[in-house]
């Protein structure tokens, strides 16, 4: 025991594991206050921001491991002494009981280790065993839109026989494994969805960014923030997916469905080394596929991140305190520390600290407060604040009470003004009005029913669709109409009629150039097959290979007009 209380790898190995905790809750706090903060709501950025605080974070571990091995095996006081805490007995104490600690670190790392193996050799299994060639159509796709995606790394595609969910396995090489049983079950518009998930995936280096995601939380199993990092990036990983399919205009319960099927058959556990398409945890998928039909559920305080965030600062604050206690009582040295300093967050400070912060102490001491507020910007008490908005009623500016010092106009409501428009535009939108009501109340009800007839029982689908009547019915459509009277007088009637204009423009050119086209190549095969029997004519006409060559002429003639005069730039809509 003795011999382990020792060992400087054992003292710094346990130091690191030791200030890891804090370090990844600091790093956990500055994630959610840069998504607070500066609204990061993309999920590529959201991801990308977690999987760099989860690399620095380790990257930390590492760093204080070898700077504690450093100062231990150069003959210092241990971690506690390298970056002078002040607490001799704490930290003779703390030297005795971390590489214990370290022993049992490295005992436990055992399972976490033979997981990651077994989860490894999994991956080698199924992607050698069990395959079938992929159907022609599919191989095809998989190159068309790994290419267009711009992919550089040839993507391969089998059908597999041991796995229950479409996986993606391989960085340098990648591979897409569908399952042969589940994929039975797909249309092909379905399968398209699926693939396109996965090729998403391998454009994002999402195979090669959770094989280290997952050594970073084997080698620190301990810590619950790498835990609550890596369930980030596998959330914000699948939901970035999700939104490419649907930039490709993919129909969203067509693919809500695949996704559903999908998960029913995944009835085993999913290995950590894929990449799955239908990966994640039940609340999650099913968050996932609200967001998938458009169900954008009203933004509500989580108690979760504040007692996540509380719970982090509490791990923060808890586990430097013990580091930055004052020197008690009684023990030599006699160093007094009127501040508390945190290992290693402000080390780099330099000794000078100390000398700043005292003066800085001093003098805000002493320094009287001085309000910097002008006369000029004081407002008399009990002052009126009015102010009349273009177009909006006067009872738009509130004033607070005459008992405050300051006197504050604020907007408490806003409300477009309706246009008044004349009888052919109020028809116009009157006609799209209904055309909005029959689509919602009848054609997208009947998609929807389509795409829920298998997941659904009969009574089920019969309250889905009493709340979908209910909502219907309870629509403010005049609220609607409104809106669409406001969009429709927005309109620059005059460019768009001469975007029209334009375009209808091409399209006759287009067309016109298409048939002149098409005519000249006829004459040029019939002046071929001409030519090569020897016929200068064709019996009983006026065709001859001289008129034909006039007319082909003439025709490349207006082939050319028709590209002068053509418009440069065509408006497509």
């Amino acid at each position: 025991m003795a011999a382990i209380g020792q060992s400087t790898l054992l003292q710094a190995l346990g130091w690191a594991v030791f200030n890891s905790l804090w370090q990844m809750a600091l790093l956990w706090i500055a994630y959610q206050f840069f998504v607070s903060v500066f609204r990061i709501t993309r999920s590529p950025q959201r991801s990308t921001l977690a999987a760099l605080l989860l690399f620095a974070g380790f990257a930390w571990f590492v760093f204080t491991f070898a700077i504690a091995a450093t100062d231990a095996a150069a003959g210092g006081e241990g971690y506690a002494g390298f970056f002078h805490t002040g607490n001799t007995v704490l930290a003779d104490s703390m030297n005795t009981l971390l590489p214990a600690a370290s022993v049992l670190y490295l005992i436990l790392l055992v399972f976490p280790v033979l997981n990651f193996v077994r989860n490894y050799r999994y991956v080698q299994v199924i992607r050698r065993y069990g395959l079938s060639r992929a159907g022609v159509e599919w191989r095809m796709f998989v190159q068309k839109i790994a290419a267009g995606m711009g992919i550089r790394r040839p993507v391969h595609i089998w059908m597999s026989e041991l796995i229950t969910s479409p996986v993606t396995v391989g960085y340098i090489r990648p591979i897409i494994l569908l399952p042969l049983a589940a994929v039975n079950h797909l249309n092909p518009s379905q399968i398209e969805a699926v693939l396109l998930h996965e090729l998403s995936h391998i454009r994002r280096n999402d195979y090669f960014i959770n094989l280290l995601t997952r050594l970073v939380q084997t080698l620190l199993y301990f810590n619950p923030f790498v835990k609550a990092f890596i369930r980030i990036i596998g959330r914000e990983r699948e939901k970035s997916c999700d939104e490419t399919v649907m930039q490709f205009q993919y129909e969203p319960h067509g693919y809500a469905t695949a996704l559903l099927v999908l998960e029913k058959a995944a009835h085993v556990p999913k290995h950590s080394l894929t990449v799955a398409a239908s990966d994640g945890k039940k609340s999650e998928f099913r968050q996932r596929i609200e967001w998938i039909l458009g169900i954008r559920p009203k933004p509500v305080f989580s108690f979760t991140r504040l007692a996540g965030v509380i719970a982090a600062l509490l791990c923060f604050a808890g586990l430097n305190a013990i580091l930055i206690l004052k020197n008690p009582a009684g023990v030599t040295g006699g160093t007094d520390y009127s501040y508390a300093r945190l290992p290693l967050a402000y080390e780099f400070l330099g000794d000078d600290y100390d000398k700043n912060v005292n003066a800085s102490i001093a003098e805000n001491a002493t320094s009287p407060v001085v309000n910097h507020i002008s006369p000029q910007e004081q407002a008399p008490a009990g002052a009126a604040v009015a102010a009349t908005l273009p177009g909006e009623q006067e009872d738009i500016v509130e004033e607070l009470p005459a008992a405050h010092d300051q006197q504050y106009a604020y907007i408490s409501h806003v409300q477009d003004v309706v246009p008044q428009l004349n009888a052919a535009e109020e028809l116009q939108v009157q006609k799209a009005l209904e055309e909005s009501k029959k689509v919602i109340g009848e054609i997208k009800w009947k998609e929807m029913e389509f795409t829920i007839a298998d997941v659904m029982t009969t009574t089920e689908k019969e309250q889905v669709k009493d709340v979908y009547v209910q909502k219907f019915t309870n629509a403010d459509w005049q609220k609607m109409g409104d809106k669409l009277r406001i969009a429709y007088d927005r309109i620059d009637w005059p460019v768009i009629n001469e975007q029209l204009n334009y375009a209808l423009a091409g399209i006759r050119l287009d067309s016109l150039q298409q048939v002149y086209t098409v005519a000249l190549s006829n004459l040029s095969s019939l002046q071929k097959e001409m030519t090569k029997e020897n016929q200068p004519a064709i019996p009983d006409t006026d065709i001859t290979i001289q008129s034909i060559e006039t007319k082909k002429v003439q025709l490349q003639k207006a082939i050319d007009k028709i590209r002068v005069v053509r418009p440069k730039k065509i408006v497509r809509l």
